[in-house]
């Protein structure tokens, strides 16, 4: 007798207990039998027959390809300005509220492979981020993988942008609310082509998912880089201390990221071109930093997620229709090489403080072994 008879058996045992009890009712309270009483009943017999097809098919793990993926899409990369919040949460509205998805929740009814937060840094750019949910949710829902998409906005305290903050505040809100197995950072206007390319992470290496971006003629820009679409594990993340907070305006902290994983020894893989394809949303790019270059060769590892604290503040957290919102405020801007300086300064004046008290510990000695000479020759002197 296999489980399936077992559930059968124990679901019609149920049911019989269930009109037993009807019959008796009926009997001793005067309770008639209506078609709203077997309306009842019926409906009992078919919620619990969808309950035992659930508890039977939840136990089937998802597909490592799932046979809803399509292969290549195209994708629209112009902005609609018409598209409305309304209108896409009409169009998603089988994204639960707070944009965290389960096939198992679905059609699909199975347990995902991958548990996967998606993290979006991002700041006064509504139409892409409309474009970008339109797309990924759809794209991620094929895959049939659990995921959350988490949009990190940097509060209107400072113009300067600063994406290293708001992927650490990110990644540290994410680790609070769920056990995520995987993080994935995403800028909010790089686009995936090809849902082949499997949102997960890997024990053994980084993932630099976009190996081909249509901005660098579908490839890969250069060989350091580290930008647009990177997955970790959390353990990896905190390995490297995850991103520098030091970085304001645009460029340096993903460069700087691929420097700290050489440090670390952590290798970087990219999947395969032809499936890791990517389309930017058309927009004006921002402000480049002026002094990355320069922090960049400072090194400074010692910054990122155990610094964060000392920066920024998580202003608001809150579930919105399709997806998790966190407000933070990074802290007010200052230029790139002065706050890399400020460490410096930091650490220089601890390394200075350290040698002063060496040296006066020295002196110390020093003086303190005088009298000793003194008196060994004071004693050659009387002998």
């Amino acid at each position: 007798m296999n489980r399936t008879d077992v559930c059968q058996i124990a679901l019609c045992s149920t049911l019989i207990v269930f009109v037993v009890e009807l019959l008796l009712l009926t009997l001793f309270s005067g309770i008639v039998f209506s078609p709203t009483t077997l309306t009842m009943a019926g409906s009992t017999l078919t919620t619990a027959r969808a309950t035992l097809t659930t508890h039977i098919s939840v136990d089937k793990v998802c597909d490592e390809l799932p046979t809803t993926l399509v292969g290549r899409i195209y994708v629209n990369n112009t902005v609609d300005e018409r598209l409305t919040w309304q209108q896409l949460e009409g169009e998603l509205s089988n994204v639960p509220y707070g944009g965290e998805w389960r096939p198992q929740n679905s059609s699909a009814h199975c347990l995902p492979r991958h548990v996967v937060a998606i993290i979006v840094p991002y700041m006064s750019r509504e139409p892409q981020l409309l474009v970008f949910l339109r797309h990924i949710h759809r794209f991620l829902q094929r895959q049939q993988i659990h995921y959350c998409i988490y949009v990190v906005e940097q509060a209107n305290t400072t113009k300067e942008f600063n994406k290293g903050r708001l992927m650490n505040a990110g990644f540290e809100e994410a680790m609070r609310q769920h056990h995520w197995s995987c993080v994935i950072f995403h800028d909010v206007d790089v686009l995936p082509e090809d849902d082949r390319n499997i949102y997960h992470c890997d024990n053994h290496y980084v993932r630099h998912m976009t190996t081909a971006v249509d901005r660098y003629n579908y490839t890969v820009g250069y060989a350091g880089h580290m930008g647009g679409v990177a997955a970790f594990k959390p353990e990896q993340y905190r390995k490297v201390n995850g991103y520098s907070n030091l970085f304001w305006l645009w460029g340096g902290e993903d460069d700087d990221m691929r420097f700290r994983l050489n440090h670390h020894k952590m290798p970087v893989k990219r999947p395969l071109a032809k499936f890791a394809t990517y389309t930017t949303v058309r927009h004006e790019h921002a402000k480049k930093s002026k002094d990355s270059e320069k922090v960049l060769r400072m090194k400074k590892y010692g910054d990122g997620l155990k610094t964060l604290r000392n920066y920024m503040t998580i202003v608001r957290f809150e579930k919105r229709p399709l997806y998790h919102w966190i407000l933070v405020d990074v802290g007010p801007f200052t230029p790139t090489i002065k706050t890399a300086n400020k460490v410096t300064r930091n650490v220089s004046t601890d390394n200075k403080s350290k040698a002063k008290r060496i040296q006066n510990k020295s002196k110390s000695m020093k003086n303190n072994s005088k009298p000793i000479k003194n008196d060994s020759k004071a004693t050659k002197k009387r002998s």
